[in-house]
């Protein structure tokens, strides 16, 4: 397969036939998509950990509605943070929020 250039394109391959020729086209490399989506998702739970530390005691659809970000997102980070032992949910299910700990 063709290497890509920096731009991370990879160039067409090109093929001559007796009656034509083939030109073969290549996606971008997978591995880049899947290790900016894995860095984007650590450094927006981070944005997300800031975004609690600047603002304590939000819930989830204060959450989602301040920062945009889709509530099943926001869910997991919290999750995540919450095992990370970053965040945590203090009050009652209907009056609580988030707080860094």
């Amino acid at each position: 397969m063709p290497h890509a250039p920096s731009s991370g394109v990879i160039k067409p391959k090109f093929e001559e036939f007796q009656n034509g020729f083939k030109v073969t086209l290549f996606k971008e490399k997978i591995s880049e998509g899947v290790s900016e989506g894995v860095s984007e998702g650590v450094n927006n739970k981070i944005e997300l950990l800031n975004y609690i530390i600047a603002n304590p005691g939000l819930r989830t659809n204060h959450l989602t509605e301040k920062t945009k970000v889709p509530q099943k997102t926001i869910e997991r980070w919290l999750r995540e943070l919450k095992t990370e032992k970053k965040a945590v949910y203090r009050g009652s299910p209907k009056t609580g929020g988030y707080y860094a700990k």
